[in-house]
């Protein structure tokens, strides 16, 4: 299970977080055009079409390269200020800083929303270190990795309050969709785990 956002995306402005690592799975149907995955309040990562780019909005593009394959379970780990981009725990875009601001939107904006399914989105305060990387690609739970540090944490399995995304991270960042990102029974990848 998880989010389709083709049609529809969430988010939320974050109190100050210090935001580092984001994990997210994901299962792309088109890359065509340029549409958002993740994003911080103008710093985002989009697949414009093909290879990755990472967007700041003081620095156009800041992280090129790689590749996102179609109808494929994948996981992405984003190190937002070291300006990295890891698909499956290998490192496929690189650059420079996409830089730290506190709205976070999930799936895309009203123009260039995600064509895929989404799920397992988190955000840590700090860097992940490279087994807690591999762990998270291996479908680990983002509640098992660095709990003092997660700062959200958003599966998308469950329905919440008018069709919102419960923040399980215990901080109670629930998010809101704009548009109507409906659930999909196609599950992207990420682990479903005993509460």
């Amino acid at each position: 299970m998880g989010r389709d956002m083709v049609n529809g995306h969430f988010e939320y402005d974050i109190p100050d977080h210090g935001a580092a690592t984001i994990s997210f799975w994901m299962r792309a149907r088109s890359l065509s055009g340029s549409r958002t995955l993740v994003g911080h309040d103008g710093v985002w990562v989009i697949d414009n079409g093909n290879p990755i780019h990472g967007y700041n909005w003081g620095s156009g593009d800041v992280i090129s390269g790689g590749s996102i394959p179609l109808n494929t379970c994948v996981h992405f780990l984003v190190y937002t200020t070291a300006g990295q981009v890891y698909i499956n725990n290998v490192l496929q875009a690189s650059g420079s800083s996409l830089g730290n601001t506190a709205i976070l939107e999930i799936g895309g904006r009203n123009s260039g929303r995600m064509d895929g399914v989404g799920s397992d989105y988190a955000l840590w305060n700090v860097f992940l270190n490279a087994n807690e990387r591999a762990a998270l690609s291996k479908g680990v739970s983002p509640l098992l990795i660095r709990r003092p540090n997660l700062f959200g944490y958003w599966p998308m399995y469950f329905t919440g309050a008018a069709n919102a995304a419960p923040d399980l991270s215990g901080r109670k960042y629930h998010m809101n969709p704009s548009g109507s990102p409906a659930y999909s029974t196609l599950h992207p990848g990420g682990s479903l785990m005993a509460l």
